[in-house]
Formats: C-alpha cells, sequence, structure tokens
C-alpha cells in the first residue's frame, strides 16, 4: 500500500519539490493550500496528480478533520510566515500561523493518528544571535526577529508532543535555500530576476543594501531530500540542513551577472535603506551530522543554483508568463 503524505504550503518552493519527490516514490500526496490564493504556479505540472486541500494557518479549526479524513503516515509542515521581519508588526498573527498552527497539528496528530511522523520546517534564523560558527543541533537558540522566535516556539510544542505523547516528529534547521522557483521577495531570486530584465532591456539597475553580508545557500532540491530521509529514520532525530559555505551577496551578484556577460558594477546601486543589521557571529550551518548519519550531502553549488535561476528568469520574461 502506497504511502499518503500532507504537505502544508504545497504551493511554495519546498513544498513544490517535496512533492515530486514523494510522487517519483508513488506516495500518494496531498497538499495544504488556502483557498483564497490563486499561487498554483509551482505545482500547476502536478494538479493532476495531488489532491489540494484548503488549509489556513490562521485556523486550526480544519486541521482535525484533515487529519482524521486522509490518515496521512507523513506531514510536512511548511507553511508559515516566512518572510523574515526585523520590526514588531503582525506579532501576533505571525505567532499564530507559526507557532500555533503547528501546536495544533501536533494535538490532532496525537489524537487521530498517533503514528503519523511529522516534519516541521525550523530555521536558520531560530539561532540568530548564537555564540558559535558554525552552528549544529547544540548550538545556542538566540532569534533576533519574530520569525525567527516563532518557529522556535513551534519547535518547542514539538519537543514537547514527541516527549509527551511520543509522536515522531522532528524538526530540520533550514538555512537559505534557493532555486528558480524562490518567491521574488526573497534576495536570490531578486538578483536572478532583476539581471534577467537587464540582460532583456526591461531594466537598468539592481539595487540592493549591504552586499558584503554573507549567506549560507543551498539548493530546495537537496533540502527537500534531507526532509524525506529524516521521516525514514529509524528515531525522530533534529538536524542542521546547509550547505556549509558562505558566499557574499557580491558574489551572488557577480554570478549571475557573470552568466549573461554583463559587468556587475555598471548596474548596481547601493540602497542604505535596504540595509539590514549586521550580525556579529555569521549564521552558517554544521551539516556534518545529516551528512554521517542520514548519508545526506548537498549535490548542487552555489554557481549552478545562480545560473538555473538567471536562465529560468530569462525563458520566463521571455515567453511573458507571469512571474510570481
Amino acid at each position: 500500500m502506497n504511502k499518503i503524505a500532507f504537505i502544508t504550503g504545497i504551493n511554495g518552493q519546498d513544498g513544490s519539490y517535496l512533492a515530486e519527490l514523494l510522487l517519483s516514490k508513488n506516495y500518494k500526496v496531498f497538499g495544504g493550500i488556502n483557498s483564497n490564493s490563486h499561487n498554483t504556479q509551482n505545482i500547476s505540472h502536478l494538479l493532476d496528480k495531488i489532491e489540494l486541500i484548503d488549509f489556513d494557518l490562521n485556523s486550526s479549526s480544519n486541521y482535525k478533520n484533515i487529519i482524521k479524513n486522509i490518515s496521512p503516515n507523513e506531514i510536512y509542515h511548511l507553511a508559515s510566515s516566512s518572510f523574515v521581519s526585523y520590526d514588531q508588526k503582525n506579532l501576533e498573527l505571525i505567532l499564530k500561523q507559526n507557532y500555533k498552527s503547528c501546536e495544533a497539528i501536533l494535538e490532532s496528530i496525537s489524537a487521530n493518528s498517533p503514528n503519523c511522523k511529522f516534519f516541521l520546517a525550523g530555521s536558520s534564523e531560530m539561532f540568530g544571535e548564537s555564540n558559535t560558527s558554525p552552528q549544529n543541533e547544540n548550538s545556542q537558540f538566540n532569534p533576533q526577529n519574530i520569525y525567527g522566535i516563532s518557529k522556535l516556539k513551534a519547535f518547542e510544542a514539538l519537543k514537547k508532543y514527541r516527549h509527551n505523547k511520543k509522536i515522531f516528529g522532528c524538526c530540520g534547521f533550514l538555512y537559505n535555500h534557493e532555486s528558480p522557483r524562490r518567491n521574488p521577495i526573497f534576495l536570490t531570486r531578486k538578483i536572478s530576476q532583476t539581471v534577467a530584465k537587464i540582460y532583456l532591456g526591461q531594466e537598468n539597475k539592481i539595487e540592493l543594501g549591504d552586499i558584503e553580508a554573507l549567506r549560507d545557500f543551498g539548493h530546495a532540491k537537496d533540502y527537500v531530500y534531507a526532509m524525506y530521509l529524516m521521516l525514514q529514520n529509524q528515531q525522530p532525530t533534529d538536524y542542521v540542513i546547509s550547505s556549509g559555505e558562505l558566499f557574499k551577496v557580491k558574489e551572488i551578484v557577480k554570478l549571475a551577472f557573470d552568466y549573461v556577460k554583463l559587468d556587475y558594477q555598471k548596474f548596481l546601486k547601493i540602497n542604505h535603506n535596504l540595509m539590514r543589521p549586521s550580525p556579529i557571529i555569521q549564521l552558517c550551518g554544521d551539516n556534518s551530522k545529516i551528512t554521517e548519519e542520514l548519508n545526506w550531502k548537498p549535490k548542487y553549488k552555489i554557481p549552478e543554483i545562480i545560473h538555473e535561476m538567471v536562465e529560468n528568469d530569462i525563458v520566463m520574461i521571455k515567453s511573458q508568463n507571469k512571474i510570481i
């Protein structure tokens, strides 16, 4: 009998790649998506292979019915308010969406499907101003924004259910991961999309903040495979999922412009309004535990990732597809 998986946020970057992976392994895939969302571009090629279910992070009332009705073997909780906020706006809403939704799903698993395995998409932002770099599974959590705080609270709820209710629940501490399906509000996709527009003559500059900032970048395809491996593990274990390599934003910009044979310095404008606080200790993940225990290793390197993203955006713009 085929396994059944439920993916919240299936129409996002990670959800769409994870759905493809699970379908290739003969899973029956259900996807949670907000009925008010018309953003199905990432899963348009999968709509005849998956079943979509109305899922609202702001309402826990339907979690119980979803889990009772489909009896999933695995739940991948990827949906969240995922853009990092550096202020206090929408504090209660973000906490409700990222923390309360996780707690409600875990309670529904406990009550209706206690053998269901659960994956929580955590974040490097949970470490925040950590006291060590690179960070591993034992590093201090010290989130500096609402997003990181909400993810940490969700993780604490997971540990509670894992300990008290014996739920197979685990958390992947995900560092930056990119792809052509990345939302343009995020840095790498902003870069690849703008470079594509400059190459095609639709833009004449790119505005960025601190190009000396360092980031740990990987590919979403690699990271969703790590999620899958974690739920095939014998014991529910939390892992750092990262490339373990730091790149400057300036290096990413140069890779993107080099792909279209343009000099980035002719188009780059520094906008000080886009500057973020510089961390004292860099967020860089130590992935040695998952590499050793689950034999996981990133396949994609950052030049390949950026080139793929730029090429994809060029093709999309040329074909006049709407970029979302």
